[in-house]
């Protein structure tokens, strides 16, 4: 799990507020006083440090605890916030923890004392993006992860939705060529489907522990594919079923085809690779 520490010192309604906001925005988080760590930092994948100078006090108060903590914070992504009624005092501060930690800090800047809560929610959303553009696995290697997530299970769920009606089906799968396509007799979610074309499919494995979570929420359009079409019948071919039985069955075997456009994934073991444990994928390319 991809998890936030904000370090602040109780010094004004701002930084209290600015830390506040920044533990509930990157959440999972904590916020936690600079008098009060009394603990280390293998819990914690990201760092926030809320830095108030206001003394030379304040200044060695800080250098002091990233010297003594280096070591722990050497893997960690660190951002860096600096406020002083002085700037040069918060470029002097900021230019000594960044030549400290060097490679480990993903972002620094100075923020002024006295922030309106607008301000406040942008500079949290900021850092949101900041650590999420840091933690992004490569797009050919998650795009492989997913197809092979997909490729391993037969099984999901699909939700199908209308007006104030909606239907979520347990139902077989087949991913081919890019696409995810459904064999039925028939149903509510047709019906969901004819009005509204947007529907949402999971794939998951069933829970063991947060170290093992795995899946997989897929947004797409679907259609309908024509009867003994040749995509129908290489689809029906690809499930080992005889195209000839099925035209003379009694009744009709339909196919629900799916273009995703967005995948949300949550591997737990992608952490390991040093990547969130959440993953987005806006569509595959051609």
């Amino acid at each position: 799990m991809d998890t936030t520490l904000v370090l602040y010192k109780k010094q004004g309604y701002t930084i209290k507020k600015f830390a506040e906001v920044l533990s509930c925005t990157l959440g999972p988080a904590k916020t936690m006083l600079f008098q009060r760590f009394r603990t280390n930092f293998k819990n914690y994948s990201n760092l926030v440090i809320l830095m108030s100078v206001n003394s030379k006090d304040d200044f060695y108060e800080y250098v002091n605890f990233v010297k003594t903590n280096s070591d722990e914070l050497e893997n960690k992504r660190v951002v860096i916030l600096c406020t002083s009624l002085n700037v040069i005092n918060s470029d002097r501060l900021l230019k000594k923890i960044c030549n400290m930690l060097d490679k480990c800090i993903i972002f620094s800047e100075y923020f002024p004392s006295l922030m309106d809560e607008l301000e406040i929610a942008n500079k949290a959303l900021q850092i949101k993006r900041i650590f999420k553009d840091n933690s992004n696995m490569p797009v050919d290697i998650l795009k492989m992860k997913i197809e092979e997530f997909l490729l391993r299970h037969n099984t999901c769920t699909l939700c199908t939705a209308h007006e104030n009606k909606v239907r979520a089906t347990p139902i077989e799968y087949k991913y081919l060529n890019q696409a995810i396509y459904f064999i039925s007799e028939g149903g509510e979610k047709y019906a969901h489907i004819y009005v509204n074309p947007n529907v949402s499919i999971a794939v998951y494995e069933n829970y063991k522990d947060f170290k093992s979570l795995a899946g997989v929420q897929i947004s797409g359009t679907a259609k309908l594919i024509e009867r003994f079409s040749d995509e129908y019948n290489t689809v029906m071919e690809k499930r080992g079923l005889n195209i000839e039985n099925l035209k003379n069955m009694p009744i009709y075997l339909n196919i629900i085809k799916v273009i995703p456009n967005k995948y949300e994934v949550i591997f737990s073991n992608f952490s390991k690779e040093g990547y969130n444990v959440k993953q987005v994928l806006h569509c595959f390319d051609d």
